[in-house]
């Protein structure tokens, strides 16, 4: 069964709510918000390399970019899902089953760490803080983590 709009946007405030344990107003949520993500769907379609580009309206009317703690909540719980499809256990239209534990149980665990150092986004910077051809990360593309 597909979810309806409705669902999709509660499935999306359950994720908000209970399991990252965040409310409406917090970062994670405005940027979602600014960037008009505004279901669960959405959130699973968005491409990894958007995620380094949310950005919010802060409490001083500053447009700000999303700290990188909630910027990893959005990676884990892309990376659970597709965990949850390949372990036989997808989540399917059951977002509202998804618990904090599970999300924490998921992001602390091997399968987790070892998705984790596969898929970093950014260059790795040499220690004097310049990219060069040879230090620039490796411009292969990953069918897998594009996905």
């Amino acid at each position: 069964m597909v979810l309806t709009r409705a669902e999709r946007r509660t499935a999306l405030t359950h994720v908000i709510s209970n399991v990252f344990m965040l409310d409406d107003e917090s970062p994670l949520s405005l940027a979602l918000q600014k960037a008009f993500l505004v279901d669960i769907y959405d959130v699973l379609a968005m491409p990894f390399h958007d995620i380094d580009r949310l950005e919010y309206v802060d409490d001083q009317g500053k447009v700000v970019m999303l700290p990188n703690g909630y910027r990893y909540m959005i990676r884990i719980i892309k990376h659970y899902d597709s965990y949850r499809t390949a372990d036989g256990d997808p989540i399917g239209d059951n977002w509202k089953t998804v618990t904090a534990d599970q999300y924490d149980e998921y992001r602390l665990s091997a399968d987790y760490a070892n998705v984790s150092s596969l898929s970093s986004s950014s260059p790795v910077l040499p220690s004097s803080g310049t990219v060069t051809p040879s230090s620039s990360a490796s411009c292969t593309r990953d069918a897998v983590f594009d996905f």
